[in-house]
């Protein structure tokens, strides 16, 4: 399962549906089970289909932010209430920029994180028709500020203050400035230090030898 954020981290730029125009996706996105019923997705799910959608492309660094507060395993914790805002939010990196999508226009935050399941779901048929240049220009307006990979944590970009296409060399110089400071021999605070070589391992991977 990627990180998740709560509470709900809105992308800037993207507009909002007023309570009044959302809609009961109750009859659209049910789904047959094996009774032959029809059951709802839980939160769960529809994340864990979310993210698999995504992965699926080839993204990285996924993190589903919403309003539904989920326990250390990923589970939405019990006895919640539906959300005054519902919407989902999902933040990640494609090709190393960062990118996002939201959706708010369904009552039930289950129902928006399936409604972004299925639109990428939708997304990745120009990877079989068109291959990664598509996608990238389907993607293309997308383009979002790191997200916060889970509540008070900071993405790798924002601690070590670099761009999210910047080389292992300006990673590791970022690093080694900032260390100056950070670091507890210097008068440094020690979890801002473990914080910085956190970031910079993120960063590393990311550029994945990227000089």
């Amino acid at each position: 399962m990627a990180t998740d954020a709560f509470p709900l981290a809105w992308p800037e730029g993207w507009p909002r549906t007023p309570d009044h125009q959302r809609q009961d996706g109750s009859s659209r996105f049910r789904r047959s089970d094996w009774t032959g019923g029809y059951k709802q997705p839980s939160m769960h799910a529809a994340c864990e289909r979310l993210v698999a959608e995504l992965r699926r492309l080839g993204v990285e660094y996924i993190t589903v932010s919403s309003n539904v507060a989920l326990r250390a395993d990923g589970m939405p914790r019990s006895g919640q209430r539906i959300p005054d805002d519902p919407g989902v939010a999902v933040y990640f990196e494609l090709g190393g920029t960062p990118k996002a999508m939201a959706r708010d226009a369904f009552h039930r935050p289950e129902h928006n994180a399936t409604s972004l399941a299925l639109a990428v779901e939708g997304m990745r048929q120009l990877d079989r028709h068109g291959g990664g240049v598509m996608i990238h220009k389907a993607f293309s307006g997308f383009d979002a500020l790191p997200a916060p990979i889970a509540q008070g944590e900071r993405h790798w970009t924002q601690v070590l203050d670099v761009t999210p296409n910047a080389s292992s060399a300006v990673i590791n110089a970022a690093f080694r400035e900032k260390t100056k400071k950070c670091h507890p021999d210097a008068g440094g605070n020690k979890a801002a230090f473990q914080e910085l070589v956190a970031a910079r391992d993120a960063g590393l991977k990311a550029a994945g030898g990227r000089s």
